[in-house]
């Protein structure tokens, strides 16, 4: 048995990998998620970052080599090129400090394009350990401003609300009444809404979503949530579509806005994606 096989048997060390993920919601709005994991749950934290998170794209050659480290020992992140992290993001937050039995040891910073005509035409992400010698342990470059721009995997919410319905038009509780006795069937003294009436449901509630598609402005107003409208607006978020997309965290650290205002904003989402049900 090697000396650090020795150190992982007795959980002084641990076997791990980093793993990058970008999300880019706007031309001038990428954010980079930065993760250090045990390499036993390597696969399954991946597959459930992208699960919960399905505005991330998964950078390619972005998974490093194995790395063995020590817990509370901190990993450095830099990143040089053609971005830069803003000002607003403090430089401890560029730091990972490995927990192994947390949940996730990750940062999520935001990301400024540098500008001027001579810099990198790309990106370099930089992983390290936070000591003196400041030993590199992976390297990422890439062009985050040609990325496509992220969509969400998921399914818009309501299609299983809506397959249901286009079951229930087959009323197989009618059908199940006629194999009874004449005596024995119920009378329904409801009036039962017949497929034009379905129908009618469905295409107002399309015409609900598509009017607020395409009139971002209208939602901020309907929803009671003008105040973001500028923020968004120089972030280069114009769109519904785009701004359903944004997490909590995007909206107070990217956008700037106060815990307050983040759960009107999420709140808003909320109530137009209930509308479409």
């Amino acid at each position: 048995m090697s000396s650090m096989e020795a150190l992982i048997s007795l959980g002084f060390k641990y076997h791990c990998k980093l793993v990058t993920f970008v999300k880019k919601l706007t031309e001038d709005y990428v954010q980079v998620w930065c993760e250090l994991v045990k390499k036993e749950n390597w696969k399954d934290i991946e597959d459930k970052r992208l699960e919960d998170h399905p505005t991330l794209q998964k950078l390619k050659d972005a998974d490093s080599k194995d790395i063995f480290i020590s817990e509370r020992q901190r990993l450095r992140v830099d990143v040089k090129g053609n971005s830069f992290v803003g000002p607003e993001t403090p430089k401890n937050s560029l730091l990972i400090t490995f927990f192994p039995i947390a949940d996730d040891n990750h940062i999520f910073p935001p990301l400024r394009k540098r500008g001027g005509m001579h810099g990198a035409p790309y990106s370099t992400i930089t992983y390290s350990m936070d000591s003196g010698k400041k030993t590199s342990l992976h390297t990422l470059t890439f062009d985050p401003w040609t990325l496509p721009k992220t969509t969400s995997r998921k399914p818009p919410r309501g299609v299983n609300e809506l397959d249901q319905s286009r079951k229930s038009m087959n009323y197989p509780a009618e059908k199940s009444q006629r194999s009874l006795p004449k005596s024995a069937k119920t009378t329904d003294t409801k009036p039962r809404a017949g497929p034009e009436s379905s129908h009618a449901q469905v295409a107002l509630s399309h015409k609900t979503k598509d009017y607020y598609s395409k009139n971002f402005e209208k939602f901020l107003e309907d929803f009671k949530i003008m105040f973001i409208g500028e923020k968004c607006h120089e972030n280069g978020i114009d769109n519904l579509e785009t701004f359903l997309m944004l997490e909590k965290e995007d909206l107070m650290n990217i956008l700037g806005v106060n815990l307050g205002d983040s759960l009107k904003c999420k709140n808003a989402q909320q109530k137009f994606r209930d509308l479409e049900r």
